[in-house]
């Protein structure tokens, strides 16, 4: 009988340490994205730092044309720092824009086979190497006659919503150009040697039958936002 009671305790207590090896597991899978997963500078850094904090859009529905009209962020990147100082760098800031729509795309398809992209927008802090920490994502589909919200934070999708449009999306450039690329365009150009980028989106014109990128960029001394479209053929 006592050897019974042993056993038994013995049970329980293999059972006891089995289940919390499994809530251990289950907590390693699920828990939130990890410290892992947001850049930190390199020691002596003397540039700005931007810890941005998301804040998701509430998007109900959208026309074709939204793509074209970039709200700008709430943080300027200098476009050609002159100093360490003007130098900035944003630890969530982990996907270019070709990467956000890479990770999006089995789940626009999960939500509709024929899914199309309609526009990608970055939201939160922008680098200069295209990466942001946060990007929207909207797609169409002409069978469900709907369209399909994914929002991505660092490098999960956070968000997923179906939304109304009449837009089915549409077909991608053979060998479209990303984000960082982008950006450096027009870095290279001296005129924009005193602007300060805060947004990108990328969006189908169907009035040019083409897609482009929508750069959002303010100059020190005129508080007014301009848009720079630059086509991808």
């Amino acid at each position: 009988m006592a050897k019974k009671r042993k056993n038994k305790k013995i049970y329980l207590i293999a059972g006891g340490l089995a289940l919390v090896a499994i809530l251990l597991l289950m907590l390693f899978i699920f828990r939130p994205f990890s410290d892992s997963k947001i850049n930190r500078p390199q020691k002596g850094f003397k540039g700005l730092v931007i810890e941005d904090n998301l804040v998701l859009p509430d998007t109900s529905q959208i026309s074709v044309n939204d793509g074209e009209f970039i709200s700008p962020g709430e943080y300027g990147v200098k476009l050609r720092p002159q100093s360490e100082q003007e130098e900035v760098f944003i630890p969530r800031a982990v996907l270019t824009l070709k990467q956000a729509y890479q990770l999006s795309e089995a789940a626009a398809r999960e939500w509709s086979p024929d899914a199309a992209l309609i526009f990608i927008k970055s939201l939160g802090a922008l680098g200069l190497d295209g990466k942001a920490s946060a990007w929207q994502l909207v797609f169409g589909s002409a069978g469900k006659k709907q369209g399909y919200e994914i929002i991505i934070s660092v490098d999960e999708i956070i968000s997923r919503e179906e939304i109304e449009t009449s837009e089915p999306g549409f077909a991608l450039p053979e060998n479209w150009y990303d984000s960082g690329e982008a950006i450096n365009s027009l870095r290279n150009l001296v005129q924009f040697d005193r602007d300060f980028l805060s947004a990108i989106s990328f969006y189908y014109s169907p009035a040019a039958k083409l897609w482009a990128y929508g750069l959002s960029t303010t100059r020190e001394g005129e508080p007014a936002p301009r848009t720079t479209a630059m086509w991808v053929r």
